[in-house]
């Protein structure tokens, strides 16, 4: 932080000096523009007026051979989300893990892959970072929540719905990666962040919401993987205990993105003093004689309340 005394200059404006290196990194001289955006009452945004040249493309190369496909996907996933423009993929024997390399590459958005021979691959971003809406992304993941919850409850019996539900994850992970690029990228440029409107403290409740997201279609999914397995007509007769709790926790999922968009924080607090009620209601299924398939579902019941719970807090603490 620097400390500048305020000097008249003039009959109606004042000035202040600028830091050296401040100057210096953003090559400055002499006679150009800054501008000055008053971002509220107490707060101001100067950013150096000078035409924005255009970033150097980024570049990275992942060998994978004597790699897991586990720790592939790991090092992809942090190439995509450090916003690297152009991924390459070699290997002596890539041509045995291109359809795995495939399938994770078609987890981030506007990653297109440009050249595939039998070891090597290049995959290059084609997407605009700054033509994406973060409120649209979340509203997307939040539409996709709501359906999947929607859909299971009413087809909690019909098997067939399960594998659809579970492609829905797929959905929301794409999404949350896109967020996840878009957050890193606006910590890492204050211009950036000053493009979508958000500052540090905007970026961490962003972030807290996107990961509690994720984690509750995560829960979804894990539900449908149990309850695929059912077949006994002990645990299908369960499924009317599950179907109670399973209500209320859904409603509790709508509340609190009602109470997120419209910063009702009295909503949001009524949505946290429930969660107690509710996850004792899914205790004591958990501690009974259930195969471990009910154990799950019941377990990530749980875990979808409390990630639930979590969003309330983003809008209880949210400083008005």
């Amino acid at each position: 932080m620097h400390a500048r005394k305020l000097v008249k200059s003039g009959a109606s404006s004042y000035t202040i000096s600028l830091p050296k290196r401040w100057i210096s990194i953003n090559k400055l001289n002499r006679g150009d523009l800054i501008y000055i955006k008053e971002e509220s009452k107490d707060k101001l945004l100067i950013t150096p007026g000078k035409i924005e040249e255009k970033p150097k493309p980024k570049e990275v190369v992942i060998n994978i051979d004597a790699k897991k496909i586990d720790t592939i996907e790991r090092e992809l996933t942090s190439a995509y989300i450090n916003n690297y423009n152009s991924i390459i993929i070699t290997g002596s024997k890539l041509i045995n893990q291109t359809k795995d390399i495939r399938r994770i590459l078609h987890n981030f958005s506007g990653l297109e892959i440009i050249e595939q021979t039998s070891a090597r691959i290049v995959a290059n971003d084609l997407l605009n970072l700054k033509e994406i809406s973060t409120e649209s992304i979340i509203r997307r993941m939040d539409m996709i929540i709501r359906s999947t919850a929607k859909d299971l409850m009413d087809n909690i019996r019909n098997k067939s719905i399960y594998e659809n539900i579970e492609f829905r994850d797929f959905d929301v992970n794409r999404l949350y990666f896109l967020l996840y690029r878009l957050i890193k990228g606006a910590l890492n440029d204050a211009n950036f962040a000053a493009h979508f409107g958000i500052d540090n403290t905007k970026i961490l409740s962003l972030w807290y919401l996107v990961i509690n997201l994720e984690g509750i279609a995560d829960g979804y999914k894990d539900i449908c993987l149990a309850l695929k397995n059912i077949t006994s007509k002990k645990d299908k007769f369960s499924l009317n205990d599950i179907e109670k709790v399973y209500e209320e926790i859904r409603n509790s999922y709508l509340d609190v993105m009602k109470a997120y968009y419209t910063s009702d924080k009295r909503l949001a607090d009524d949505v946290a003093s429930k969660r107690p009620s509710i996850i004792e209601k899914c205790i004591p299924f958990s501690k009974r004689d259930l195969n471990f398939d009910m154990f799950i579902v019941y377990e990530n019941l749980k875990e979808i309340e409390n990630l639930t719970c979590n969003i309330a807090r983003i809008v209880i603490d949210e400083s008005t």
